[in-house]
């Protein structure tokens, strides 16, 4: 799967955002709207939309590394807000936070200001919607758990279960292995195994 940005010259320069995306292959990840909403459904920073704006991205990170992908994976994202002059008056400190969490990454964006929205009432200012494309796991990781092997760490029964949706990165002569990051061990890997899709 490659991605491949699109910034024409005949365009203005793209500061902050990238004015397309190109996609070859890959499976594509939609995410809805996201407000700044923790797990118990409660919002977080109301009347700030730094706040607020961190806890959006940290939602989205939350949906794409469910999938097995980053943040980097994300070609285009649509931000809805109900004050353009405070957002540009944020911009500073909501760019530090975008930096935070997708580093110089810049999809395809679009800002736009809208008259309402949805959860306002419960003092939402921001909206973010947007599309992945996570990387496909090639080759695909499948881990048969041997009798000998050591004990799981937490994370191993997830790993086994969703190995679809899992990168394999890399193995080492230690009987280490990492997925999406995350260390596991065993002592005995003799039916630790990798296919082609």
């Amino acid at each position: 799967m490659e991605k491949i940005v699109v910034n024409p010259p005949g365009l203005a320069k793209a500061i902050g955002y990238s004015h397309g995306f190109e996609v070859k292959g890959g499976r594509l990840l939609f995410l809805s709207g996201e407000v700044a909403f923790d797990k118990q459904g409660s919002i977080i920073g109301p009347g700030d939309i730094v706040a607020q704006f961190r806890q959006v991205c940290e939602n989205l990170k939350t949906i794409v590394e469910d999938r097995g992908g980053t943040l980097q994976d994300v070609v285009k994202l649509t931000i809805f807000i109900l004050d353009r002059e405070d957002y540009k008056a944020k911009g500073k400190a909501i760019g530090q936070v975008y930096r935070d969490y997708f580093g110089r990454h810049y999809p395809a964006m679009s800002l736009i200001e809208v008259k309402g929205l949805y959860h306002e009432a419960e003092g939402v200012m921001i909206e973010i919607e947007g599309i992945a494309v996570p990387c496909c796991p090639n080759p695909a990781l499948v881990c048969l758990r041997s009798p000998f092997a050591e004990a799981p760490i937490p994370g191993w029964k997830r790993a086994v279960e969703n190995e679809g949706g899992l990168r394999w990165n890399q193995t080492r002569g230690d009987g280490a292995f990492w997925v999406n990051r995350v260390q596991f061990l065993s002592r005995t890997f003799n039916s630790l195994i990798r296919r082609e899709r």
